[in-house]
């Protein structure tokens, strides 16, 4: 059995040199992960996590076998007789709960059921902790899991037979070639081998596996986790080529903060949530590049990692040589070979475009390729765009007819995605070019011909949009750019805050021609309007209504019927009068130290880093460090984050309090303008800024702050 472990996760072995080696790092977090992991344990059943159960909850075993298997110093965990004991409970617990096929309830958190399922997540990570611990188990655990789990991988077999290329039956012939190791079943192993290859050979030639038509982006991750931890076991060398496009994909894909961009993806919106890759990734050198780039970002450097992630990552990973995401593309222009996907960087503007149209369909877990179109901008996150949804027409790049035909459905769990009314929302062609030093855009709807072009300008402190009806139209045409949801306010021109609330719609003329919203300050064009809340259609949930904070704004812009009509609007980074031409210090970047009682990190926010003072109690204190360049009479201007959850705190320089209580009270998470404290003189070298809780707002759930950044100016 011992000499069955080693050629099972030889990959341990190999990740003891090369350029990639962060074996140190998993195993030190892995091995600090297993207490949180014990407390979610309920000895009396076996089970982890909380009410109602599901059988996912069980996956936490894997990490814990990792963590019993790795031999290391500082792993108190090794071989422990204690740990084993909950591992093997672990399994118990799936045993008690299986029916006679070895399936089990498909059940959600949210307590909705989809039936019964042989759920692979926990299949996989269930064989491959039984190949760490079977030796260390007595002969009738043996016996026990063995029954189990050869019920239970016969019937996902047959899954692996089909010649119909998912994710799911993907990450099943992973497990099932574990299992085939384990148990010396040869036909198992053929069978999984054989699938992959089905899965290789179904891969687009960008990288990508589709679930309909063009690329996915979350979901593409299931496929290449599950060929690099089969090429750990296998070795096989047909999947080598596929891991190696897909990580050229999804490096493609990438903006600077380590966020993927969402218009491309035909299942899930944008997620905020870094992407660190998995050890499909560690097998190519673009791959083991992407990988580098992701780690390397101070957002990941400070990440509390999954422990399943930690210990798939140890037991499959590869290493090598890396090439950069950066090589890719020329002069920050990335095109791919088939011409549907681009990238353009500007200073700090990213523009992702797609070129994938094709008509909606009746699965409502493929979304509408309706919103061709992302923009991001570094500091603020990915400010328009954030990719597509179903029944929403108002987050069309354009649409012709009446907008108000297509009303997104919430009564049924089988809403009409294709009613017959006269509307059209969805490209039925998109062709990508260079438009000097921008992207643009050309799409047809129908016989309708429209364009999108979008130009950095002025040393790319300035976006310019530019929509344009090409032919005489059908219906009326109508041009969106959805907003990012990132405040409940907007500002207009003249300072004043406008409260978005339960509903907005205002024209230009009555914004006065335009607002800023998160650091974005939107020139409209004659005409156009502002909309909120335009909401998208949640597919995961069977009433179809999405989260809180997933809404959008929506800037309508209506272009009429006739040829060569043009609008025109700009987005401009904004550097209010407040803080121009000041010496920036972000937080993030600043040396800190907190009193006893609170939690003082940096925090990953839109894309953006902030310093935090996390506490319950009143009187607790976070200072940063800044070092001045030059004596000098400054003023001193101080960005914060506002939320729910933060209360009010007094602001001290060099241990003097300068200016009023600050209240970071907000119903939503959202940046506060910036906010002078006065002019104060400053000796060259460290001076020390100290933020202290004094109150609570009634309203706030307890005392946290966030500094964003500090500027002087002259």
């Amino acid at each position: 059995m011992r000499h069955l472990i080693s050629s099972l996760f030889c990959a341990m072995a190999m990740v003891m040199a090369g350029e990639w080696n962060r074996n140190e790092f998993f195993a030190q977090k892995l091995v600090a992960s297993v207490p949180g992991i014990l407390k979610q344990y309920h000895p009396e059943t076996g089970r982890f996590g909380s009410e109602p159960w599901v059988c996912n909850d069980q996956n936490n075993m894997f990490p814990l076998a990792v963590a019993w298997w790795v031999e290391s110093k500082d792993n108190s965990y090794y071989h422990s007789p204690e740990l084993l004991k909950v591992i093997v409970k672990a399994g118990d617990a799936l045993i008690d709960d299986m029916d006679e096929k070895g399936m089990w309830l498909f059940r959600k958190k949210d307590n909705s059921t989809w039936g019964m399922i042989h759920m692979p997540w926990t299949y996989s990570r269930w064989i491959r902790s039984y190949a760490l611990v079977r030796d260390a188990m007595t002969s009738e655990e043996q016996e026990r899991w063995d029954k189990a789990l050869k019920l239970g991988f016969s019937h996902i077999q047959k899954y692996c037979k089909s010649n119909h290329v998912q994710n799911i039956p993907c990450h099943h012939a992973m497990g099932l070639y574990a299992a085939g190791r384990l148990f010396g079943n040869e036909e198992w192993m053929k069978t999984a081998s054989d699938y992959m290859a089905k899965v290789v050979a179904a891969q687009d030639s960008e990288g990508f596996w589709t679930e309909h038509f063009g690329p996915v982006v979350s979901y593409n991750f299931v496929y290449i986790d599950a060929l690099g931890d089969y090429y750990a076991m296998s070795k096989d060398p047909v999947v080598i080529p596929a891991l190696e496009k897909a990580a050229r994909y999804h490096a493609s894909i990438l903006f600077k903060d380590g966020t993927s961009a969402a218009c491309l993806d035909e299942r899930n919106g944008y997620n905020t949530s870094l992407t660190v890759g998995n050890p499909g990734f560690t097998w190519t050198a673009i791959g083991r590049g992407f990988l580098e780039q992701q780690f390397n970002l101070s957002a990941v450097k400070r990440m509390t990692f999954v422990p399943d992630y930690l210990a798939a990552m140890l037991l499959h990973g590869g290493t090598g040589e890396t090439i950069s995401p950066a090589e890719l593309g020329e002069n920050g222009f990335y095109l791919s070979n088939n011409k549907k996907l681009a990238k353009l960087t500007r200073g700090e503007w990213q523009l992702c475009v797609t070129g994938y149209a094709c008509k909606p369909t009746t699965n409502r877990w493929i979304m509408e390729r309706q919103n061709m179109m992302d923009i991001y901008l570094h500091g603020r996150g990915l400010v328009v765009g954030g990719g597509n949804t179903r029944m929403q027409p108002l987050l069309s790049t354009f649409t012709f007819g009446d907008t108000s035909l297509l009303v997104m459905d919430n009564t049924s769990t089988t809403p009409n995605f294709l009613p017959n009314i006269p509307l059209k929302w969805v490209p039925d062609s998109a062709e990508i070019l260079r438009e000097g030093d921008g992207l643009a855009l050309k799409m047809a709807y129908g016989s309708n011909k429209v364009s999108v072009k979008a130009i950095p300008q002025t040393e790319n402190t300035k976006l310019s949009l530019t929509f344009t009806l090409e032919n005489a139209a059908e219906a009326p045409c109508e041009a969106h750019l959805p907003i990012m949801h990132k405040s409940s306010f907007l500002r207009l021109s003249d300072g004043t805050r406008l409260p978005l609330g339960e509903k907005l719609e205002m024209t230009a003329e009555e914004l006065k021609g335009g607002f800023i919203y998160n650091g974005v300050r939107y020139e409209m064009p004659p005409n156009s309007r502002l909309c909120w809340p335009v909401k998208i259609f949640n597919q995961y949930a069977k009433d179809g209504v999405a989260r809180k904070g997933s809404e959008r704004m929506v800037l309508c812009i209506p272009l009429g019927q006739e040829a060569n009509t043009s609008a025109t609007l700009s987005l401009v980074e904004d550097s209010s009068t407040l803080i121009k031409d000041a010496l920036c210090f972000m937080a993030a970047d600043l040396p800190v130290t907190g009193s006893a009682n609170c939690a003082v990190k940096v925090i990953n926010v839109y894309g953006d880093q902030l310093m935090f003072i996390g506490t319950t109690r009143l009187g607790e204190t976070m200072t940063l460090t800044m070092d001045v360049p030059e004596a000098g009479n400054y003023e001193l201007i101080v960005e914060y984050l506002m939320a729910y959850s933060y209360g009010i705190s007094q602001l001290s320089l060099d241990g003097k309090p300068v200016g009023k209580p600050y209240n970071g009270y907000s119903p939503e998470i959202e940046y506060d303008f910036p906010l002078s404290y006065g002019r104060v003189d400053l000796t060259k070298g460290p001076h020390t800024l100290t933020l202290t809780t004094i109150d609570r707002d009634s309203r706030a759930t307890t005392n946290n702050q966030s500094i964003r950044a500090i500027y002087l100016k002259k």
